[in-house]
């Protein structure tokens, strides 16, 4: 197996969510709203009755796109920790100490209030599609104010999920805090969703604050304007 240096270290922030992945017959995915092959935002009563309907309990596992890096980076051995916020409940809980079982820091994390952890359906059908319901609890109340130095002492490097700018203020001060750690800022821009909503203040944050950027072609086209690959990349650098 692929190892990294020891001395290499990441701070992952983003939203804690538990993955819920549920297989369901076209009938089941017809009865629930929206699109098929969609992702929307629910509130948590909708979630409960989506929940309540399925034939048998979902498997659940600790997902969110910087939980599913620093997961990834300390199994190739690599000291990680993630910066998020779970609820008081038995989903929190149970986030907690898979990502512990995974290698995970799990000390930056927040936890406070009465609002549930965090979750996000997969509704899978016979043909592989999946239907996406995210309930984001817990995570959408992380405020900039919960966040201290402490938070990011240890780490040589932030990793910041491209779904945080929907939260602004918030990013900016996690961004501030790793750049006054002198931290390698690193930003995965998530989606070309992602990247529209930002594009007002994306071409600042990257020369302000990012080392280093992830973008696939379809975000790199939705920053830059183009298609053309090489386009894309001269706009990033």
């Amino acid at each position: 197996m692929t190892t990294v240096p020891a001395t290499a270290s990441v701070l992952g922030f983003g939203s804690a969510l538990v993955d819920l992945l549920a297989h369901v017959d076209e009938d089941f995915r017809a009865g629930v709203p929206g699109i098929k092959g969609g992702t929307e935002l629910v509130d948590s009563q909708t979630m409960a009755a989506i929940l309540k309907r399925l034939p048998q309990a979902p498997r659940q596992a600790p997902g969110g796109s910087a939980a599913n890096t620093v997961v990834g980076y300390a199994k190739l051995g690599g000291k990680a920790a993630l910066l998020a916020k779970i609820g008081p409940d038995e989903a929190g809980a149970f986030y907690r100490q898979d990502m512990q079982r995974a290698g995970v820091d799990t000390k930056p994390f927040k936890t406070g209030g009465d609002s549930e952890t965090g979750r996000c359906l997969s509704l899978i059908t016979p043909d592989s599609e999946r239907t996406m319901r995210t309930y984001m609890g817990a995570a959408a109340t992380l405020r900039a104010d919960e966040l201290s130095a402490d938070d990011f002492r240890g780490y040589s490097h932030f990793y910041c999920e491209g779904y945080a700018l929907f939260s602004r203020e918030l990013t900016f001060r996690a961004l501030d805090l790793a750049r006054a750690s002198g931290m390698v800022i690193c930003l995965d821009l998530s989606s070309p969703e992602v990247v529209l909503a930002a594009r007002d203040i994306l071409p600042a944050l990257l020369r302000d604050y990012v080392h280093a950027v992830f973008a696939n072609e379809q975000e790199a086209a939705a920053f830059c304007g183009s298609k053309d690959p090489r386009t894309g990349l001269n706009a990033l650098a």
